[in-house]
């Protein structure tokens, strides 16, 4: 549990800028990283049984996941 008072919106924004970026300089160092993990992150979406309890905070999960990993994505190929 975090002590400092901080707002959870504004820490959970943050580590959401710094994953992008982090993954951004990943692929820069390792071309496909991005992609290859978006393919991941959808196969487990597809794998998720139909019964499963809280569907739809997971389905919103997957598809935060997947916004940050195409935001990541858009990183200048030069």
């Amino acid at each position: 549990m975090d002590k400092t008072g901080a707002d959870p919106r504004v820490q959970a924004g943050a580590c959401a800028y710094l994953l992008v970026g982090i993954l951004q300089r990943l692929e820069k160092h390792h071309p496909g990283l991005i992609t290859d993990a978006i393919a991941g992150v959808e196969a487990d979406r597809l794998a998720i049984p139909g019964g499963v309890r809280d569907k739809e905070f997971i389905e919103k999960i997957f598809a935060e996941t997947l916004r940050l990993l195409h935001l990541a994505n858009q990183v200048p190929r030069s």
